[in-house]
């Protein structure tokens, strides 16, 4: 094979980079402010900025959900303060990491502030299990799936943390640096969920409530590609990554296939035309609208690809054209999905979203795909994360089996099970993309990648 070494990260690359790291710090700074702010019943900094750059109505206009916040934070005081505080801190600290020349050049203090760092995410999230022990969810202001987004996250945010904490004990460094960028990802939620409130709240006029509910469903996958971004053109030229792997065991990845399937044939054709299994829980209007048809036919087609496409993306073969189309028109029919959902209450927003969010990363990918098209492993890591976000649909119905043990309403259930499948999947295609093991994948070495100018 021949190498070729790749130049260091050029300035638009690093502008960006320094900018989305910048953002990261001013907003566990402006979060500092909130503890404070519940002490002497005042707006916080945050709430401020909101309020300036959106309206004021898209926080105020609802009196019973500013009383209902007022008093969920009264009653769970510590662990809300103590988690904001600790949270802000910690996501200033984790920028501050995220910047190659201090390692190079101060290694020693690296690892002081990543210890820092450390301390400061755990004790921050026990604070917001804390919280959401002393909350009810009939309690929080945007749906059954806000708690239990917010439970998955904290729960997760200790285990990456641990994960990465394991790593460097071990010294395996480039494991380590891929289990940061998760750990960012899990902290980067915040402040990208108030950039989609600006946005959305500029787009479409809504309040806070089903903004947030459906900014919350698909933040986590929108701060996993953003990180992978950041590890694909910033992080390689530092320490490297490790070699991409194709993510689950082959059986276990077809009975997922065959699961995506009939899940997405049940909700894009048969339960639009009245066939509903879920009908003793659903009501009509609540599935899905008869345009899902071209989104299900399509996706249906594609899904019994993915083993094959992973295969062949793995020896640095592109995706085909034709895989790249039924893709393109799968997000045509996700589009049409979300345009024509309620987007009223919360639960709503997050259909609504989730389907939106489906149409950019199925369009997103297939044009990729097609502008994209050279052998090798340049594009690999891209390639890989796309075939598991397209597999997303095969996590609602585990999602919504384990949320149905809550005793939650159907909406809230499918919310759940819709939200929390797209960032699991957009974990699992990061996880398989740089190298590292998720639960059920099977045991993997510590391999260096090769240099991307090879080409197989």
């Amino acid at each position: 094979m021949r190498s070729t070494h790749l130049s260091p990260p050029g300035k638009a690359t690093r502008f960006t980079s320094a900018a989305v790291l910048l953002l990261a710090a001013l907003f566990g700074l402006v979060s500092l402010n909130h503890i404070w702010s519940m002490l002497h019943n005042d707006l916080s900094w945050s709430n401020r900025i909101l309020m300036w750059a959106i309206s004021p109505d898209f926080l105020l206009a609802d009196a019973a959900l500013i009383e209902q916040t007022t008093r969920n934070y009264t009653r769970g005081f510590v662990g809300i303060g103590t988690h904001t505080l600790l949270a802000g801190i910690a996501l200033m600290l984790c920028s501050v990491q995220f910047v190659p020349s201090l390692r190079r050049r101060s290694p020693k203090l690296h690892r002081v502030l990543g210890l820092l760092a450390a301390i400061t995410t755990t004790v921050s999230m026990l604070g917001a299990i804390v919280y959401l022990w002393r909350t009810p969810a009939a309690d929080v202001i945007s749906g059954e799936f806000f708690v239990a987004g917010l439970w998955v996250l904290a729960l997760s945010t200790l285990s990456v943390l641990g994960m990465a904490m394991r790593s460097i004990y071990q010294r395996q460094m480039r494991a380590h640096m891929a289990w940061m960028g998760l750990l960012m990802a899990c902290l980067m939620t915040a402040p990208l969920l108030r950039v989609g409130y600006v946005l959305i709240g500029h787009l479409t006029g809504w309040r806070l409530a089903p903004v947030n509910a459906g900014m919350s469903a698909v933040v986590m996958s929108m701060s996993v590609l953003l990180v992978s971004w950041w590890l694909q053109r910033v992080g390689r030229h530092d320490i490297g990554l490790m070699q991409a792997h194709p993510g689950f065991a082959s059986p276990a990845l077809k009975l997922m296939v065959g699961g995506a399937l009939l899940t997405v044939l049940h909700e894009g054709l048969l339960a639009p035309l009245g066939f509903d299994a879920l009908s003793a829980w659903r009501p009509h209007a609540q599935a899905l609208p008869w345009v899902a048809a071209l989104w299900a036919l399509a996706l249906a087609a594609l899904l019994p690809r993915i083993p094959g496409e992973l295969a062949a993306v793995m020896k640095g073969e592109p995706i085909q054209v034709s895989t790249l189309w039924l893709a393109a028109l799968s997000g045509l029919g996700a589009a049409c999905v979300a345009w024509q959902l309620p987007s009223h209450t919360p639960n709503e927003a997050v259909r609504t979203f989730v389907f939106g969010q489906m149409a950019l990363l199925a369009l997103g990918t297939a044009l990729a795909g097609w502008v994209w098209r050279e052998r090798g492993l340049a594009m690999q890591r891209w390639r890989v994360l796309s075939l598991y976000l397209w597999l997303t649909p095969a996590g609602w119905v585990p999602m919504g089996l384990m949320a149905a043990i809550t005793g939650w309403p159907f909406d809230g259930i499918w919310a759940t099970a819709l939200g929390l499948s797209t960032g699991s999947f957009a974990w699992n295609g990061y996880a398989a993309a740089f190298g590292l093991r998720l639960a059920g994948m099977p045991a993997l070495a510590n391999t260096p990648a090769p240099a991307q100018g090879q080409r197989s």
